[in-house]
């Protein structure tokens, strides 16, 4: 607990320094609100340690949050006639947050020593929320269901006990996601569309007399190779807090980039470039890149060495770390606000969790003696 402490400071100290570096632009200052959620960290986690009740509390919100999931999926692209579920965040969060519920919800299916077919709250969050996944149409969130269907079932092997119905259950999730995409021309496209844009991407590059702004994965790429010429100009410490998406846009204006990146919105306001790993590069440098990976990898190694005494709350950390770590990919889940929250309050929760659970298992055989 005390290097979790230190990593947080750490990693809120490398913004202030790299921003501080760079002379505090405006974009720096209003990164500042979703810094303080970082150092509200330390209160709240002290606070919620104190409340052994308050996993499993979440773990019934998240069922429940799971049913709300699919109505509102459901109310999107049925009822409202969108072409993607996007809830009151967006898509792409939307999507990834269906995808973190499912999995969680997924792992305490694997871990009820009942049937699965009879746990019905397990079913219907489990069903809305794969439903969820496949309307929001975000790929980065097919990218980690995709992850999570093969490393749960992995990491709950061992403890599962009904293993013919768990991996039925597998199968059947399979293949109703694969019917789903064969049937709905809509994800589909979308699926199609995202492997020819990489592929021209690749093979093409990004022609300036090409239009990229509607290619989602091409001006990704594009963002990112640039990313790497930019960080160039600072490597150890970057640009500072909420700089990265000005930079691109500078860069692009000097003919380094696709003019499609050129946004005039960065200039004065914030601009990301859709990847926690990039962005970081360009805002801290090496060395707040660093920091972001030992931020996510810490708290990973402290499930995977805690799994044995406690195997629920550290198999459920596990997942919602590397799930965070692909949405991290595409996206920046560590400045976007709401996804910052989450983030901050499952980690809380989580840790403490299997902190107290180790904690009690090491003070059990001193208490029998």
């Amino acid at each position: 607990e005390k290097i979790l402490f230190v990593l947080f400071g750490v990693f809120i100290f490398s913004f202030i320094l790299s921003a501080s570096l760079n002379g505090w632009s405006d974009n720096s200052y209003r990164r500042i609100g979703n810094v303080l959620k970082y150092v509200a960290f330390f209160p709240f986690y002290l606070l919620i340690r104190q409340y052994a009740s308050a996993f499993n509390l979440l773990l019934a919100g998240i069922i429940i949050g799971g049913v709300v999931f699919g109505i509102n999926s459901i109310y999107d692209v049925f009822i409202m006639n969108n072409s993607q579920a996007t809830g009151i965040y967006g898509p792409i969060v939307f999507g990834d947050l269906a995808v973190l519920y499912f999995s969680i919800i997924l792992i305490m299916s694997f871990f009820d020593h009942k049937r699965i077919f009879t746990q019905t709250p397990y079913l219907a969050s489990l069903i809305l929320l794969a439903l969820t996944v496949f309307l929001s149409g975000s790929r980065n969130a097919w990218l980690a269901a995709i992850f999570t269907l093969f490393a749960v079932p992995l990491l709950c092997s061992q403890y599962i006990k009904y293993k013919k119905t768990a991996l039925s259950l597998l199968l059947v999730t399979c293949l109703a996601i694969i019917t789903m995409f064969a049937l709905n021309p809509t994800m589909n496209k979308r699926l199609n569309l995202a492997y020819t844009e990489f592929v021209t991407f690749t093979t093409e590059g990004a022609p300036k007399t090409t239009p990229i702004m509607s290619n989602s994965i091409g001006f990704r790429l594009e963002q990112w190779r640039v990313a790497l010429i930019v960080a160039q100009g600072a490597p150890l410490l970057g640009y500072g807090g909420g700089n990265a998406g000005k930079h691109i846009t500078h860069a692009a204006e000097k003919g380094l980039g696709h003019p499609d990146l050129i946004n005039q919105h960065t200039i004065n306001g914030i601009g990301g470039l859709h990847s926690t790993y990039f962005e970081s590069l360009v805002n801290e440098g090496i060395v707040g890149l660093i920091i972001i990976l030992i931020f996510l990898l810490y708290p990973a190694y402290i499930f995977m060495k805690t799994r044995k005494h406690s195997p629920i709350p550290s198999t459920i950390g596990l997942i919602f770390i590397l799930n965070y770590m692909i949405f991290g990919l595409t996206e920046n889940p560590f400045v976007h606000d709401n996804f910052t929250s989450v983030y901050l309050l499952f980690l809380a929760i989580f840790f403490s969790t299997a902190m107290h659970e180790q904690y009690q298992n090491d003070i059990a055989p001193h208490s029998s003696g």
